[in-house]
């Protein structure tokens, strides 16, 4: 017969000194604050091209980091640089528009 902390020897598993017999769970690694920041200021590009441009700032800081040191929130990283990207892209072609519809009034 196996004896009673047995059951629970596998790995990944801690006993709890005050609560012996019951495991404790291992707890997630916390979320890296870079790709929060990314993933907030690529979403708030539309209000400036500031936040587009330092959310793909953040946002590659932050995947390195989250590569390097196995923190959560890559995917957070990955978006805010997606967001940054879109918004730059939309505010050069507003422009663009902007320039080709004024010449074109000039004529």
């Amino acid at each position: 017969m196996d004896e009673p902390g047995d059951a629970w020897s596998r790995p990944g598993f801690e006993f709890d000194p005050n609560y012996p017999g019951l495991p404790r769970f291992p707890q997630p690694q916390p979320t890296d604050g870079l790709a929060v920041a990314a993933l907030v200021c690529g979403l708030c590009g539309f209000i400036y091209l500031v936040p587009a441009v330092l959310g793909i700032i953040f946002g590659s800081i932050a995947v390195h980091q989250t590569s390097r040191n196995g923190r959560r929130g890559k995917g957070m990283a990955v978006a805010g640089i997606v967001a940054g990207a879109f918004w730059i892209v939309a505010y050069v072609l507003i422009i663009a528009y902007i320039v080709a519809s004024g010449f074109a009034a000039w004529n």
